[in-house]
C-alpha cells in the first residue's frame, strides 16, 4: 500500500480482515492525508481542520465511524444578534434577523419559485435517475455533455444568470464555469442531491484525524511512517517496491500493491513497465484546486463581547473570514482567512512572514483589534505539501469521460485508489469508496490466480 490518507488506510484495513499481509508505506511523519487536525500552536487544547471537516451521513462512511468506536456530533452553532460584512472597502454590521442586500444578478420568475431542490431537478435531473457514484459515463450523451463547459451547459438548458453565479459558487471546485465539465457540474449536484437526502452532515469528536488515527492504530506496525516511494518493479509474481527511509534505501515485495498517492505524484514514481502513455498523460493533466488558509489564535473571542459571530464574507483577497473554534470551549479563539480563486496560487506563492503580514492587515480590517489579540498566526497551503500538491481534483472539458477511467485502470499489478478517482472528490466518502472499489479488484485478481497442484 502505498499512501496513508484515507483511501490508503481504508484500503489496507479492509484487505487486513480479508486475511491479506498487508504494508502501509507513508512519506510524511503522520497518517491521515489530507485529513489534517492541527492543535500546535493553539492555546487551550483548540484545533482547527486544515483538511476534511464534515461527515456525510454515506452509510458506508457511518459504518466505518462506528467499526472503529469513532465518535460522531451534530454540530449546533449559537445565534448571535449581530452580522458582519465587508464589501467594497467597507465593514458593515447589521442585525442577524435583517435581510441583506441581494448581490449579483437575481433567479427569474421561473426560478425563484422553485426550492433549491426544485432547481437542482430542473437542471440537472435527479439523483434516482442518474446515480452519481456510478463511474460509468459512457455513451454519446454523456460524452456529448462532458465536452461542453459548465457554462454551455448551464446555457444549453436556459439557466439564467442569477442561476449560472449560484451554480458556479455552489458545485464548481475550479471557481469558474468557464474551465469545469459541463457533466462534471452536473455530477457535483448530483451528488449534492443525495447528500442532502442522507443523515445530517456531522463532525467528529476530538477532530477528524480520529479517523486516521483510529485505522493506524489497528494496523499497527503495519503503517511505515517516513518511507518514500521511489520505484516500482513488476515481475511475474507482482511487485517489489523500492523506497527510502531514513537516508537508507529498502525494499518490499509484495502479489498487489495498491497505489493510494494522490494522482498528482503518480508520475514521479519510476515504473518498469512505465505506465502507458495515454494512462501517465491522464495522471499529468490532473487539475487541482489551490486552498490557502490562514489561522490567528487570539487571547480572547472579542468579537462574540460584541455580539458577532466572527464569520464574514468579504470581497478582500482574504476571502471569508470564519470562527473555526466556535464549537469548541475555551476563552481563547481562532479566526481563519480562506481565500478563494486566483489568490489561493498567489498566497501560496508568498514567505510565511510575508503571507501572515498580509492577512493579518486585512483581518484586522474585518475585526478591529485583531493585532493587540494576535497569539500567534499559522497557515497552510496545499499545494506546497510535498506529498500531496494541492487540496482536491476538479474535471475540466472532457475528463471525466476520457480521463477519469484511465485513472482507475490497473496497471499490471498496481491497484489506483484514492478520491480524485472516486464519484466524490475532495469527500472523505470518495476517498473511502475508491479504497472498496480497489479492494474488489485486489480479491477479484486474487480469485482468479492459479491455485497449485
Amino acid at each position: 500500500m502505498l499512501g496513508a490518507g484515507l483511501a490508503g488506510l481504508a484500503a489496507a484495513f479492509e484487505l487486513m480482515k480479508s486475511g491479506f499481509d498487508v504494508h502501509v508505506l507513508e512519506a510524511s511523519a503522520q497518517p491521515g492525508g489530507r485529513i489534517r487536525t492541527i492543535r500546535d500552536p493553539f492555546p487551550e487544547g483548540l484545533y482547527v481542520e486544515a483538511g476534511a471537516t464534515h461527515v456525510v451521513g454515506d452509510p458506508g462512511l457511518l459504518a466505518l465511524f462506528s467499526e472503529l468506536n469513532v465518535g460522531l456530533f451534530e454540530p449546533a452553532r449559537r445565534r448571535w444578534p449581530k452580522r458582519v460584512l465587508f464589501k467594497r472597502g467597507q465593514r458593515s454590521v447589521v442585525n442577524a434577523d435583517e435581510a441583506l442586500p441581494e448581490e449579483g444578478p437575481p433567479l427569474r420568475e421561473d426560478e425563484a419559485s422553485l426550492d433549491f431542490n426544485g432547481l437542482l431537478e430542473k437542471y440537472f435531473g435527479k439523483a434516482k435517475d442518474h446515480d452519481p457514484r456510478n463511474l460509468d459515463w459512457s455513451g454519446p450523451e454523456f460524452s456529448r455533455l462532458d465536452g461542453l463547459t459548465a457554462e454551455q451547459f448551464l446555457l444549453e438548458r436556459g439557466a439564467s444568470e442569477g442561476f449560472r453565479q449560484l451554480a458556479e459558487q455552489s458545485f464548481c471546485p475550479s471557481g469558474n464555469l468557464k474551465t469545469m465539465s459541463g457533466l462534471a457540474l452536473m455530477r457535483e449536484a448530483l451528488n449534492f442531491q443525495l447528500e442532502i437526502g442522507w443523515d445530517s452532515v456531522k463532525r467528529v469528536v476530538g477532530g477528524t484525524d480520529m479517523l486516521p488515527r483510529a485505522l493506524a492504530q489497528r494496523l499497527g506496525e503495519r503503517v511505515i511512517l517516513g518511507a518514500i516511494a521511489r520505484r516500482i518493479d513488476q515481475g511475474e509474481h507482482g511487485a517489489t517496491v523500492t523506497f527510502t527511509r531514513k537516508g537508507e534505501l529498502h525494499q518490499l515485495s509484495a502479489r498487489h500493491i495498491v497505489c493510494a498517492l494522490p494522482g498528482t505524484l503518480v508520475p514521479q514514481l519510476e515504473m518498469d513497465p512505465v505506465l502507458p502513455a495515454a494512462q501517465l498523460q491522464a495522471f499529468s493533466r490532473i487539475n487541482m484546486v489551490s486552498v490557502v488558509q490562514v489561522y490567528a489564535a487570539t487571547k480572547t473571542r472579542y468579537w462574540n463581547a460584541r455580539g458577532e459571530s466572527g464569520n464574514v464574507e468579504t470581497d478582500l483577497p482574504v476571502g471569508l473570514i470564519r470562527d473555526e473554534a466556535a464549537l469548541q470551549e475555551a476563552t481563547a479563539g481562532i479566526l481563519g482567512a480562506h481565500p478563494s480563486g486566483a489568490e489561493n496560487k498567489r498566497f501560496s506563492s508568498l514567505a510565511d512572514e510575508a503571507r501572515h503580514r498580509e492577512v493579518i492587515d486585512e483581518m484586522e480590517r474585518v475585526h478591529p483589534g485583531l493585532k493587540d489579540q494576535l497569539l500567534s498566526v499559522h497557515s497552510v497551503c496545499w499545494d506546497n505539501e510535498p506529498t500531496i500538491r494541492g487540496a482536491f481534483a476538479w474535471l475540466g472539458v472532457g475528463q471525466l469521460t476520457q480521463q477519469q477511467p484511465l485513472l482507475r485502470r490497473p496497471h499490471g499489478a498496481i491497484v489506483f485508489a484514492g478520491d480524485y478517482n472516486s464519484h466524490r472528490p475532495g469527500f472523505m466518502h470518495g476517498a473511502l469508496a475508491s479504497a472498496r472499489r480497489a479492494v474488489a479488484e485486489v480479491v477479484t485478481h486474487e480469485a482468479m490466480r492459479p491455485t497449485a497442484d
